[in-house]
């Protein structure tokens, strides 16, 4: 990841990439879509969801992916598997996972609150290199589509779940396009890369972004995944977003609250796991200090503004 390169994603990378997708469309077993049924079982550390759509595609290796609720799943190489928003599952690095596992591991968001990125697990899930797109390669990304990134995913998830031959076809056609007007964006060169180490506070971010559920998400962790060094990482952080790396981190967890506390029937407990907080009272203090209010008060006032919207405003 040096700055100056043509793509800030190494060509090898979007070979193999190309190559696993290539191998999945002549394959009718190929494709999996994970299970995203809520659940009452006891959430418990390593447990997650995203507001993104993910695509597991292990390139060397076996993976152990389990949805709460369900049993687990083996994904061999050459196998994609696509994991909806919302789908509740267990962090990859806290499963057994086979020692020569390489997996590419692509999220696909376009909201303030997600990046689209792509890791790539060298040793498995453990050791990441991350890269993301910027925003204007985002747009690029969405105008070579003709539509969001993510509406594909939901029309390749749909198509799925029709368990039909054309479906499925029509499903791997879909993702074709996808991957392909991705990598026609990231080798494009970029041009305006002013800002010393902007691709690599850019892959930061796009880190923080898909590991923010992690209670001891490290500096360290997120400096070896965009290869720098952590002190170098930390200074040109603040120098181009003007808050620490610890900043962000909140900012992330306490934003994706909000959408989950206003949308979801998680109890406030599970919220504070699911959003990578050790406790819910260290949770309740972070919120009610950035928004003067408890998490309860928020949900409460958030359904009394939905019900409102949804009866037009109107009352006896």
């Amino acid at each position: 990841m040096k700055n100056g390169t043509t793509s800030h994603i190494p060509a090898a990378i979007l070979q193999g990439l190309r190559q696993t997708l290539e191998g999945a469309f002549t394959s009718t077993v190929a494709l999996h879509v994970a299970p995203s049924e809520q659940t009452t079982d006891l959430l418990r550390p390593g447990i997650h969801c995203h507001r993104n759509w993910e695509l597991f595609i292990p390139l060397h290796g076996a993976l152990q992916f389990k949805a709460v609720g369900h049993p687990a799943l083996t994904i061999g190489a050459g196998t994609l598997l696509i994991v909806p928003p919302e789908c509740l599952h267990m962090q990859t690095a806290s499963l057994p996972q086979a020692k020569n596992l390489r997996l590419l591991n692509m999220y696909i968001g376009a909201s303030h609150e997600s990046s689209n990125a792509l890791q790539l697990g060298l040793r498995g899930p453990r050791n990441w290199l991350s890269f993301a797109l910027t925003a204007a390669e985002t747009v690029a990304w969405t105008v070579l589509l003709s539509e969001p990134p993510e509406s594909v995913m939901g029309k390749v998830a749909q198509a799925l779940g029709q368990r039909s031959r054309w479906s499925r076809e029509r499903a791997a056609g879909l993702l074709r396009v996808l991957i392909s007007a991705y990598a026609e964006v990231v080798t494009t060169p970029r041009h305006g890369d002013h800002v010393p180490g902007e691709r690599h506070v850019n892959a930061a971010i796009a880190f923080l972004h898909t590991h923010y559920f992690e209670p001891d998400l490290s500096l360290r962790q997120v400096s070896l995944a965009v290869g720098l060094s952590s002190s170098r990482l930390s200074h040109l952080f603040r120098q181009t977003t003007g808050q620490t790396l610890s900043q962000t981190v909140v900012d992330i967890r306490l934003r994706r609250a909000l959408q989950m506390l206003a949308q979801s029937g998680y109890i406030i407990k599970e919220i504070a796991a699911l959003t990578g907080w050790s406790s819910q009272l260290y949770f309740s203090a972070a919120f009610h200090k950035r928004y003067g209010t408890s998490p309860s008060a928020y949900r409460t006032q958030a359904s009394t503004k939905r019900t409102l919207a949804q009866t037009g405003g109107l009352s006896e």
